[in-house]
């Protein structure tokens, strides 16, 4: 494996238990993830447990690429491109709440991590040779 591959599952472990940890947190204690990092009014308890649910998803996904032998490089660009729509959100609604330097900067940041992680995956698990294969 090569030292960029071993980077790769260490940034999707990392980013998978990043949206693991935000995404229970969402979906267990609504409020207190509104008051502390989602200040976007209206309060709605609703809508932040299913952002939690789709996070807490995202987490596992992201987990299982740092954990598969073969790393899933399709998987992990779709965990980039749902990072980087919700990097579109922020930018959107920069006027609705919330932190906008804090919260572009460390979503972009989250977003090119994610991105070269899945570059750095193999895109598809290894194929054992066929007799008469050629090298």
């Amino acid at each position: 494996m090569t030292p960029y591959a071993i980077w790769a599952r260490a940034a999707a472990a990392l980013l998978g238990m990043t949206y693991l940890v935000l995404g229970v947190w969402a979906f267990v204690a609504p409020g207190s993830f509104y008051d502390s990092i989602a200040p976007f009014p209206p309060d709605n308890a609703h809508f932040l447990r299913d952002a939690g649910a789709f996070q807490i998803g995202i987490g596992l996904v992201a987990l299982a690429c740092a954990a598969s032998p073969w790393g899933n490089r399709p998987v992990m660009a779709a965990v980039a491109t749902a990072t980087g729509l919700h990097v579109a959100a922020h930018v959107i609604d920069i006027d609705l709440g919330g932190s906008p330097v804090r919260d572009i900067a460390s979503l972009s940041v989250m977003t090119v991590v994610a991105a070269a992680a899945a570059l750095g995956m193999p895109g598809r698990p290894p194929v054992d040779r066929v007799a008469g294969d050629r090298p």
